[in-house]
């Protein structure tokens, strides 16, 4: 009896907050294990997630000014705040040029 073996197509698996962390961290030469500590830190990796006392929102907790200037920046049209990729990217793109200053987190050192 010959053995016959068939592909099984999987479908895409759904990448999680902290898989595209560790995609853009590389990409931006980001440190993936500072990235993973603020975004625990600022949302618990919640792509919904919003502060109660300010626009902040996403999984990096960009306040709109913020959001939207780094999204001009990078040329991002329409960019979605709470879409946990882009916020990432965007995250780690600020990150990468103008430090991890613009994190609560960070600058108190709660990571």
């Amino acid at each position: 009896m010959d053995l016959v073996l068939t592909p099984v197509i999987v479908g895409p698996k759904t990448l999680t907050a902290q898989d595209y962390i560790k995609l853009y961290s590389v990409k931006y030469g980001v440190d993936t294990d500072i990235a993973l500590r603020v975004a625990k830190c600022e949302s618990n990796f919640i792509p919904n997630a919003q502060n109660s006392h300010s626009s902040a929102g996403g999984v990096f907790q960009f306040i709109d000014s913020t959001f939207y200037w780094i999204a001009d920046e990078m040329g991002i049209e329409n960019a979605k705040k709470y879409d946990a990729k882009t916020n990432i990217e965007m995250g780690m793109y600020l990150a990468k040029n103008y430090g991890w200053k613009h994190w609560e987190c960070y600058n108190k050192k709660m990571i």
